[in-house]
């Protein structure tokens, strides 16, 4: 597995998968849906997004051994095949582990 790191972008329900910000961001070229549309790196490093309005995007990192979730697998019925609790590590690597590249939307709340 890739030396990961999660984000969050705009609100912590929509959980991204990079090795760092600056690859989530110029990577992105609008794949996994960051909504990022331009960015700026001040001059001690700090990372500006801003969405499509010009507005600056709030954003952070999650801890991916402290944050826990709960995924539930479903079939293209909506019927719930099995669920996995633990914490973003485990997870990612259940559902992904780098086979699809980064970087990659992990989790949304509107899915």
């Amino acid at each position: 597995m890739n030396n990961v790191r999660f984000f969050w972008i705009g609100e912590d329900t929509e959980i991204f998968v990079a090795e760092s910000i600056t690859q989530l961001i110029e990577g992105d070229n609008h794949r996994c849906g960051t909504g990022v549309e331009r960015h700026e790196i001040d001059g001690d490093g700090t990372v500006r997004l801003y969405g499509d309005d010009g507005d600056e995007l709030e954003w952070g990192e999650l801890d991916g051994v402290a944050t826990r979730m709960t995924f539930r697998n479903c079939d293209d019925n909506e019927r719930r095949l099995e669920t996995l609790t633990g914490n973003l590590f485990d997870l990612y690597a259940w559902t992904d582990g780098g086979r699809f590249g980064l970087p990659v939307m992990f989790s949304t709340a509107y899915a």
